[in-house]
């Protein structure tokens, strides 16, 4: 007769479900094995040491917080020297000026005498006391710096007359914007009329060497003539021809 007090034995289910909860239990307290906290480093009063700040990490906090300030609208000190430098610089302005005008000059008669190089602006100087008299001096811009520079070329001692006065070569010289009678300016204005000159002489030279040159081939071709309407028809054929 079988002993009451002896298990039963048990199914091939139940032996396969036990073994898998012995494994699950297994691997659970592997994995809290493996979960080692990480040592933080203390000081000797026990206090949690601060780890020290990279020169990469401080860029790092740099560039985060420029990038929040533009998120929000906070102009940096870079963005605003920039902004600065835009507003100071100035267009280009092509500007002349105009002396030894007869005082009888107006605003209308430089404007015709100027009209063939298209002048946009002339600023004439007159007098406090009498506005109807020039100074004798006027300011003419341009639009751009091609029609200045054949202003230049073309209107510097041309006779100005306005059929008050007798007609008188003016000058055309280079000037800067901004006004002013400031030592930098006019060293501005000296330095480039310096320049200026420097190509008038030149030009000059240039061209009264191609007078002479000119003057010289035409003086031989003359003489060559000459030399020949000497000669009798019958003898021009044993006389050697230049080439």
């Amino acid at each position: 007769m079988a002993d009451a007090s002896e298990a039963p034995k048990k199914s091939k289910k139940e032996r396969k479900a036990e073994r898998r909860a012995k494994e699950t239990a297994a691997n659970g307290t592997k994995k809290e094995d493996d979960a080692v906290e990480p040592v933080v480093e203390t000081n000797s009063d026990g206090v949690k040491k601060e780890k020290p700040e990279t020169a990469e990490d401080k860029k790092s906090k740099k560039n985060n917080r420029n990038r929040e300030k533009k998120r929000k609208g906070v102009v940096t000190n870079g963005d605003a020297a920039a902004t600065g430098e835009e507003k100071d610089k100035k267009p280009a302005r092509f500007i002349v000026f105009v002396g030894n005008l007869p005082f009888t000059a107006t605003t209308e008669s430089i404007t015709s005498h100027f009209a063939s190089v298209h002048p946009q602006s002339v600023r004439h100087l007159t007098k406090k006391e009498d506005p109807t008299k020039s100074k004798g001096c006027a300011f003419v811009e341009f639009a751009g710096y091609d029609h200045m520079k054949t202003c230049l070329k073309l209107m510097h001692h041309s006779t100005f007359d306005d059929g008050k006065s007798a007609p008188r070569k003016i000058n055309v010289e280079l000037t800067a914007g901004g006004g002013g009678n400031t030592k930098e300016r006019k060293t501005k204005i000296e330095a480039k009329n310096a320049k200026l000159n420097e190509e008038r002489i030149r030009k000059i030279h240039e061209e009264e060497k191609a007078k002479l040159v000119k003057a010289a081939e035409g003086g031989k071709n003359g003489a060559a003539a000459i030399d020949e309407s000497a000669i009798h028809p019958s003898r021009r054929g044993r006389v050697p021809t230049m080439n």
